[in-house]
């Protein structure tokens, strides 16, 4: 969960997200094309992204298309709601 939540603790990984929920499939060079920044630090956040599991990289040719990895985001919740389980005990 470290691993995770490092991850989305930045503001542009965390917009590289939503970009990807909005249009699964997504190609790298449209999500780069939509930030003020180099496509190395695009690559970098997505590296980050992907090493994290939180996106799914699927190379075809030289592209790559992102899409979110559902199950990693289930895990999240799963974890967040026993956090609130935890509060309710302790309390």
């Amino acid at each position: 969960m470290v691993t995770i939540f490092k991850a989305l603790a930045d503001k542009t990984r965390v917009n590289i997200i939503k970009l990807i929920a909005r249009d699964p499939g997504i190609c790298g060079c449209e999500i780069a094309a939509k930030f003020k920044t180099t496509q190395g630090t695009i690559s970098h956040h997505i590296r980050i992204l992907v090493e994290a599991k939180l996106i799914i990289d699927t190379k075809e040719g030289r592209s790559h298309y992102y899409t979110l990895n559902v199950t990693a985001f289930e895990h999240i919740n799963k974890f967040v709601d026993s956090l609130a389980i935890l509060d309710k005990v302790q309390n």
